[in-house]
């Protein structure tokens, strides 16, 4: 078969693809950003007005709740406030797709 026949009957989704090349191999790095980015003292005083929303919609893949759920545990563990999340009822991972509408209105929240 040439690769076109492949391309055809043969469907990688993101998680095989770079996504997951990317978080597999440089997680410290992004954990080192995500953590600096979030709750450090000099950025915080630099961008006072800053915000860090999580959006997320109840119907979403079943591996995403632990990710939020561990977002809020390190939020709790410096003393809360820092992040904000929004459960977007009936929302999925494409609810800008399925209803723009509701994510824009969550957007605009988060921007304030």
């Amino acid at each position: 078969m040439n690769e076109d026949e492949v391309a055809e009957i043969v469907h990688l989704p993101p998680l095989a693809g770079s996504d997951l090349m990317v978080m597999t191999n440089l997680r410290a790095q992004l954990m080192a950003a995500h953590i600096k980015a979030c709750f450090d003292k000099d950025v915080r005083n630099t961008l006072p007005r800053m915000r860090v929303y999580v959006i997320i919609g109840e119907n979403s893949w079943a591996s995403i709740f632990p990710s939020v759920w561990a977002l809020e545990d390190e939020d709790w563990a410096r003393g809360g406030g820092f992040l904000h999340t929004e459960w977007i009822k009936g929302g999925n991972h494409f609810t800008q797709w399925d209803e723009p509408e509701t994510m824009l209105r969550s957007c605009l929240n988060a921007f304030g």
